[in-house]
């Protein structure tokens, strides 16, 4: 659905929080062996989700596609799909493990950066 809002012009915040979990799954599970011979597609779509972001924050909370951008977001969410059509929920666990791990030690990228 986030992405449908997305493809729209009807994207919310919280639209774009899923969609930089998805990107942050992606990653994930590329680390773990999981179609890291794809690493180029999930990191062209990782930056598009992160420039949309960046723009709408910009923006006051508008966020829209570029035909670029819309590109590499569904070549992202087809190797989404492929992802957990092979992986086991306890794959996706210990992704999760590695994201919340990065999140904690300050090594996730930032949409906004922190204010000194």
């Amino acid at each position: 659905m986030a992405m449908k809002n997305l493809t729209q012009g009807q994207a919310t915040r919280s639209d774009m929080d899923e969609l930089v979990v998805l990107g942050n799954v992606v990653e994930a599970l590329l680390r773990m062996g999981f179609g890291k011979e794809y690493g180029e597609i999930a990191g062209e779509g990782i930056r598009s989700i992160l420039e949309v972001a960046r723009r709408g924050v910009a923006n006051g909370g508008r966020f829209i596609l570029n035909a670029k951008e819309m590109n590499a977001l569904n070549s992202l969410m087809e190797l989404h799909d492929a992802q957990m059509d092979v992986i086991t929920v306890r794959d996706l666990e210990q992704a999760m493990k590695l994201i919340d791990k990065e999140h904690r030690s300050g090594k996730m990228q930032r949409i906004v950066e922190k204010r000194a």
